[in-house]
């Protein structure tokens, strides 16, 4: 009998690039009307406007060296990449929340120090089910949360 395990969801250990569903993001644009999306590429923003490693613009390539508020007249999308510079990402947002809200889909990791820091202090959304990210064709293996920040 092979008791190796075999995890559905592998290909998420695979990438650090986890594409907002269209329909999941269109459910919140429709509440805040985004004019920015903070973390993204070409292949999968949300908004005309963007920040993204790829971008044509050199000056747009590094999100947490703009001012995103500079950048947004409405409210900012952001889903920020998973990793080491998600409490950097975290901290851009809270400063531009002074100035227009930002909404952050995350994952649902109520045991970090970042949650504690800078989600719990705003309104959270905890999602029912796990998402479904582009370019993927399974759920994640983690349930996801939206964070609106909004200190004006």
């Amino acid at each position: 009998m092979n008791h190796t395990p075999q995890f559905k969801n592998a290909e998420y250990g695979k990438k650090n690039n986890w594409g907002t569903p269209q329909s999941f993001f269109d459910e919140w644009n429709n509440q805040f009307n985004f004019d920015l999306d903070a973390a993204a590429d070409k292949e999968l923003t949300k908004c005309s406007n963007w920040f993204g490693i790829d971008h044509d613009d050199e000056v747009r390539r590094d999100a947490l060296a703009l001012d995103w508020a500079y950048y947004a007249q409405s409210a900012i999308w952001c889903n920020p990449p998973y990793g080491r510079q998600l409490p950097k990402f975290l901290a851009k947002g809270l400063e531009a929340s002074k100035q227009v809200p930002v909404v952050f889909l995350l994952p649902n990791s109520t045991d970090t120090r970042w949650f504690h820091d800078y989600c719990m202090p705003n309104k959270i959304h905890f999602i029912k089910g796990r998402l479904t990210f582009g370019g993927y064709h399974s759920p994640a293996g983690f349930g996801s949360i939206v964070v609106v920040m909004d200190n004006r």
